[in-house]
This record gives C-alpha cells, structure tokens and sequence, in this order.
C-alpha cells in the first residue's frame, strides 16, 4: 500500500483527472487504508465506442508521461463514468506501479490496454 501512496504523490496533477483524488492513507485501527474520491464503476464490456477507448488511452499515457508504469492493467482497475461531458476514465489500484523511464516498459503497457479493449468490445481498433 505503501507503493500506492506512493504513485498518488507521484501523480498529483492528475488526481481528479486520470487517477481519482487521494484524500488519505496511513494506520488507522492496526490497518493501513488509503481513501480516496469514488470515481466511477469498472470497465464494462462491449459498451465502448471509438472514441471512449481512444480516451482511456489517453488517460494511460498521461499517466505514463509521470514516469509512472501501471504494472496491473485489468477492467477492473479502470473506472468509468458517463455524464454530460462524456466519459469520465480513472485508473485505480497502483499496488503494483513502479517509476520507470524505460519506454519500452511504458509501450508494452499501452499494446496491452489496447488489446484488452479490443478483447472486452469483441473488435480490433485502429488505436
């Protein structure tokens, strides 16, 4: 957990953006917890258009352009919300992240979110 508090420091400017906003973490009660904004329902499948999985990409590689490497891409770490301004994307759970500059780590990362999306809408894309 401490990993994660981590990247959430690491990723500041893009709490409320690509990542929800941190709020706290620490020991409380012999457990440590880290609590932050609700963000959103995870990753549904089929339910994406071109344009929502071009913007979850896009939120990955913000991320990315932080130094910082997802380690544990899964639709369940992806939360989702639709409101009037379209949809909304965080990724959650960086239990596994690591610092990197290596851009073929960050690269390899993207190719997989990429064929996870085609996998869970049933349709290659052009991204």
């Amino acid at each position: 957990m401490l990993t994660e508090v981590a990247a959430y420091k690491a990723l500041e400017g893009l709490q409320g953006d690509s990542i929800p906003r941190f709020k706290i973490g620490g020991y409380y009660g012999g457990m440590f917890s880290i609590v932050t904004e609700v963000a959103g329902s995870p990753l549904e499948v089929g339910k994406l258009s071109q344009e929502e999985r071009w913007k979850i990409v896009d939120k990955l590689s913000l991320i990315h352009m932080h130094g910082v490497l997802h380690n544990d891409i899964r639709p369940e770490n992806i939360l989702v919300r639709h409101d009037d301004n379209g949809i909304q994307v965080r990724f959650i759970d960086f239990a596994w992240s690591k610092r990197t500059s290596d851009q073929r780590e960050l690269k390899k990362e993207i190719i997989k979110l990429k064929m996870l999306l085609d996998l869970l809408t049933g349709e290659p894309s052009p991204l």
